[in-house]
């Protein structure tokens, strides 16, 4: 009996427009608050990549409004973010501004189309909590412009009663979990020969929503599975 092919199952979800107008209307909900050097995925990715600003580049796959792009700019020579929503890239680049940090660029970019060629390599690279690592290829991807450290974060097990009341009245059978998505790029780093060092953070993660914004999150207009619920660490 063949052995199964567990990152083969990793397919890109439904389709979503290339403009990222889905994500645009929830900017502020992801214009999160830049975070300290103690947050725990900044502290992993600085203890162990320990870059040296005067050649070290970073690399933010899906950065969303800049959050940990911004984070670690004062520690890297140049820092790139990427993101699909021109809204996200917009909350960036003002937060780039007043905070002067002058070495970070953002840019629109939809990773699945993007010329990893023309984008270059970089000693760090990063996708926190982003659906643009959708598929084998899109991770590939991150692995061909890496020139040192890779950080790939999602969920290992998120509750969340109200998705499971959505796949209940709307049929949906469930979306893949963020823990699937692990388990693929671990397969695929296994099959090229790597050792991948995974790591865990426990979280607790709330947000109050207004109706408006939780229709935006929950279900948007064209009738797609739930989205990822942005949110901020919980007391």
């Amino acid at each position: 009996m063949m052995p199964e092919d567990i990152a083969g199952r990793w397919r890109p979800e439904g389709r979503r427009p290339a403009d990222g107008s889905d994500w645009d209307a929830r900017a502020g909900l992801f214009d999160t608050p830049v975070p300290g050097p103690e947050d725990p995925f900044v502290a992993l990715v600085l203890g162990k990549s320990r870059p040296d600003p005067s050649f070290s580049t970073l690399l933010d796959i899906g950065c969303g409004t800049g959050t940990y792009s911004l984070a670690m700019a004062s520690r890297f020579r140049s820092v790139l973010g990427l993101d699909i929503s021109p809204a996200m890239i917009g909350r960036a680049r003002r937060k780039a501004e007043e905070r002067g940090a002058s070495n970070a660029e953002f840019r629109v970019s939809d990773w699945s189309a993007a010329d990893a060629g023309r984008i270059g390599r970089h000693s760090v690279v990063i996708a926190h909590m982003t659906p643009a690592i959708s598929s084998p290829e899109t991770f590939a991807k991150m692995e061909a412009v890496s020139g040192g450290w890779c950080f790939y974060s999602g969920y290992i097990s998120r509750g969340n009663p109200v998705w499971d009341e959505v796949y209940r009245i709307t049929g949906i059978p469930g979306a893949l979990t963020e823990s699937d998505r692990l388990l693929y790029a671990v397969d695929i780093l296994w099959k090229a020969g790597m050792r991948p060092r995974i790591e865990y953070i426990r979280e607790h993660r709330s947000r109050m929503l207004s109706e408006e914004e939780a229709l935006s999150v929950y279900l948007d207009a064209r009738g797609r599975s739930p989205t990822s619920l942005p949110s901020r660490r919980g007391r």
